[in-house]
């Protein structure tokens, strides 16, 4: 099976075959089999000491869950700061991140996250 991530050197080889938009998620299927999703989300203010969970419902399930995710952190997060868990839980279908306010701030404003998903549709 390959592994893409957007490092090293993997290529993609074939062509886009369909690409759409559905609810803010951008997505482009490639006929070697490769799928590119992207989006962001905004994380909701989160209060001192609480957690705070998103997940993303893909349009399109991936073949399984060997599919990379990225994160960046594009803006927001004032009065404190929001911690991201280093692993993101994964299915076919969707992805969960997980976001704390540390007992130490007294709250983390809302920030705004943009991601891409890459694996395999087939």
């Amino acid at each position: 099976m390959r592994v893409l991530k957007p490092t090293g050197n993997n290529c993609i080889y074939g062509t886009i075959i369909e690409k759409g938009n559905s609810n803010n998620i951008k997505y482009y299927k490639f006929s070697d089999g490769t799928l590119i999703m992207t989006g962001t989300y905004n994380t909701g203010e989160i209060t001192s000491g609480n957690v705070n969970g998103k997940t993303i419902t893909f349009p399109i399930k991936f073949k399984d869950t060997s599919y990379y995710v990225g994160l960046t952190k594009s803006s927001g997060g004032s009065y404190g700061f929001a911690q991201i868990s280093d692993a993101v839980i994964k299915s076919v279908s969707n992805f969960a991140s997980v976001h704390w306010c540390p007992a130490n701030a007294s709250r983390v404003d809302p920030i705004n996250y943009s991601w891409v998903a890459i694996g395999e549709w087939k």
